[in-house]
């Protein structure tokens, strides 16, 4: 068996920051300072959950990179000081056919931000990225992964015949990653109402239902283009007031007391969706 370092799951770490006694392992990783700074902001994140999301992207090279096991540890390349020792950062070069992806993140950089910012009220996660593609490369592998979140919530939705009012930012449907979620009508067939919202910094032409328009039209799915500066648009702050039935990574799923209305007056383009009081 080679020789390996083992830095513990980001998630694992967090957990055992919250033991009754310190762990030696992390006394280690982290230094003794460090280690007792990050169980207190650990356990002051414990008190403050929820609140807005923030997402903590990892400066170049700071996420870790390597090989996911099913059943056994991931084995890491990037940072691993015997990989480095070893001369194997060539297991790194791109194109490779090895299916190096990102495991998480550098902990000793940005744990302490992390534990900072919930402890501060807000709902803080990392997105590691393969900071070895291009800046295209690594939105397209993050709208895909969406992309398949909604689609397992899609099955189960279909499953309990639930319908669904689905919003987004850019297009939905897009196969250019920069203007959308890259979704097939599989994977939000459930969807009775879409609704495509812009953002300052995404203010992309609305595809109006273009990429489904004859699903959308057979299925008589009402499809919604809300601009950000617009003067009625979407209510956030009602929606971010929610309890989340369920959240994945990168979707949050509200299920409310009692049905939406919506209305659509197809000969004047205009629509409203009215939460219940």
């Amino acid at each position: 068996m080679k020789p390996e370092t083992r830095e513990p799951a980001d998630v694992a770490v967090e957990r055992r920051l919250l033991a009754r006694r310190p762990d030696e392992a992390l006394d280690r990783l982290f230094g003794p300072a460090q280690h007792a700074e990050l169980r207190e902001l650990a356990r002051a994140a414990l008190q403050r959950p929820g609140g807005p999301c923030v997402l903590i992207l990892p400066g170049v090279m700071g996420s870790t990179l390597g090989l996911r096991r099913a059943r056994r540890t991931d084995d890491i390349v990037w940072f691993d000081p015997v990989e480095v020792a070893l001369g194997r950062l060539d297991r790194l070069t791109l194109p490779s056919a090895r299916r190096i992806e990102p495991l998480g993140v550098l902990l000793f950089a940005y744990l302490r931000l992390k534990l900072s910012l919930r402890a501060a009220g807000l709902d803080a996660d990392f997105h590691p990225y393969d900071w070895r593609r291009s800046v295209h490369a690594a939105g397209a592998a993050l709208a895909a992964r969406i992309a398949r979140e909604l689609d397992t919530l899609n099955r189960a939705f279909l499953t309990d015949g639930r319908p669904y009012l689905l919003i987004g930012f850019g297009r939905w449907g897009s196969s250019d990653a920069s203007l959308g979620i890259p979704v097939e009508w599989g994977q939000s067939s459930g969807a009775r109402t879409i609704v495509e919202a812009t953002l300052p910094n995404m203010a992309v032409d609305p595809s109006q239902g273009s990429h489904f328009f004859h699903n959308i039209s057979s299925f008589k799915v009402s499809y919604f283009s809300v601009a950000h500066e617009g003067a009625r648009g979407i209510n956030w702050s009602w929606l971010a007031a929610r309890p989340a039935a369920a959240e994945t990574d990168y979707i949050r799923h509200l299920r409310l007391d009692a049905p939406l209305s919506v209305k659509v007056d197809g000969r004047t383009g205009r629509g409203l969706i009215r939460v219940p009081r």
